[in-house]
């Protein structure tokens, strides 16, 4: 509701993902951020991250021929009370941080033909929220899936992207490289490219990305937005069809 005063009054946003769970609001947010020629950035910040953005112009360009599948994984391991508090929103750990893996299916995939939500409850120490989220996209040519585990053991190590198509796969694994539960050990982003040629032992090339923080380009990008120096690629339109995307993979 805060993003929508701030619109209704003429200012820019940056809002964190994955907006609230009213279909109704967040409309009525985009459709106002288009009347008043706003910018609308979201917290979605893999369209952020260096690996991301080189698989995606590797798949872009077709060398990767006719994609299939993505797969992705975002997982943690919290606490008690956190698990629980997931118990908020209908689909819990999906609607909390799955939403980031389904904007990433959709920037690969596009629009879906159907969206199966298969959220559910470890019950582990009695918790009863969905705390295990996962979600089923299916397409014409292919099945693709979001999947998120809050009770996890090294599930911020297994933060991972797959990208299959019919030339080759990309596999980003892991996706980020702080983990917080080890604070002051990085991780090594990498990107591993694997093309047909006939072994299935072929073990690819990899690509190793040097340390970044998962925000600043994020919102340096905003900032320069406003400024007009830089076009939002992920207009409105696109925001609002991710959204929805989202309340489907949370059983909305």
């Amino acid at each position: 509701r805060y993003a929508l005063e701030a619109v209704k009054r003429g200012f820019h946003v940056h809002m964190d993902k994955p907006g609230g769970e009213s279909l109704e609001e967040f409309t009525e947010l985009i459709d106002t951020v288009k009347k008043n020629n706003l910018v609308f950035h979201t917290g979605y910040m893999y369209r952020y991250n260096p690996a991301v953005i080189r698989a995606l112009e590797i798949a872009k360009n077709g060398a990767l021929g006719e994609i299939y599948s993505v797969e992705t994984h975002m997982n943690c391991e919290h606490t008690l009370e956190k698990r629980q508090w997931l118990k908020q929103y209908k689909g819990g750990m999906m609607f909390f941080l799955g939403c980031h893996l389904i904007d990433l299916i959709y920037m690969f995939m596009g629009q879906p033909e159907e969206v199966i939500p298969l959220n559910t409850s470890t019950g582990y120490e009695g918790v009863d929220s969905e705390d295990f989220g996962m979600a089923v996209l299916k397409y014409k040519n292919g099945v693709s899936f979001a999947k998120t585990c809050d009770v996890e053991a090294g599930g911020f190590l297994r933060r991972q992207l797959v990208v299959c198509g019919t030339k080759g796969t990309l596999e980003i694994n892991p996706i980020e490289n702080i983990s917080p539960k080890d604070e002051g050990r990085n991780l090594i982003v990498s990107l591993r490219e694997t093309y047909a040629d006939g072994r299935w032992t072929n073990p690819g090339t990899i690509t190793d990305y040097p340390e970044f923080d998962r925000y600043d380009n994020m919102m340096k990008s905003f900032a320069s937005m406003v400024r007009g120096e830089k076009k939002n690629p992920y207009t409105p339109d696109y925001e609002l069809e991710t959204y929805k995307l989202v309340l489907k993979a949370c059983g909305y």
